[in-house]
């Protein structure tokens, strides 16, 4: 009888270990990343609230009203198209009353994080848990925009260089 020779390799035990191991490592990683990711949108659509603001703000102390739909587009607003999120139908949108006692803006955005922001001129920077599109009415109510003053404004935009008037 010869002696046993002792075959060199991993039992398949150690395999499923390792392989385990590597899974769980992979999952975690994975989680971190969307996490990260969720904060970077976050953090750009609040950024661009407060830099969207403060045009708003510029043209009001150059023109002594805040701006109307029809000087959006000339006042060259620009947001990072690919931190919102697209799929609600109306991501991004700005309430005013450009001018009389009760005037006063508020632009607000809901990111790919699936948190929604806006940025007011009585309220400022806030986050809004809730974005419900289906009212104008709604969401600038909850910018702090007086929606009963016969100058209220709302108007949304899809990032296409365009702003849309509200249609109820």
């Amino acid at each position: 009888m010869g002696a046993k020779q002792k075959q060199s390799g991993f039992t398949i035990v150690e395999l499923l270990i390792v392989i385990v191991v590597i899974g769980i490592l992979a999952a975690i990683t994975i989680v971190a990343y969307n996490g990260i990711q969720s904060r970077s949108y976050n953090a750009a659509v609040q950024a661009d609230m407060r830099n969207i603001a403060n045009q708003i703000e510029q043209y009001r102390s150059i023109n002594g009203v805040y701006p109307g739909s029809a000087d959006l587009a000339s006042m060259g607003i620009k947001a990072s198209k690919n931190a919102y999120l697209l799929t609600t139908p109306r991501p991004f949108a700005y309430c005013a009353v450009p001018s009389g006692a009760a005037s006063g803006f508020g632009i607000g955005g809901v990111s790919k994080g699936d948190r929604g922001f806006y940025y007011s001129s009585t309220q400022g920077m806030k986050e809004r848990t809730t974005w419900n599109s289906s009212s104008g009415i709604t969401i600038c109510s909850a910018f702090g925009v007086d929606t009963a003053d016969a100058g209220f404004i709302y108007v949304w935009g899809y990032f296409n260089d365009a702003w849309s008037a509200w249609v109820n």
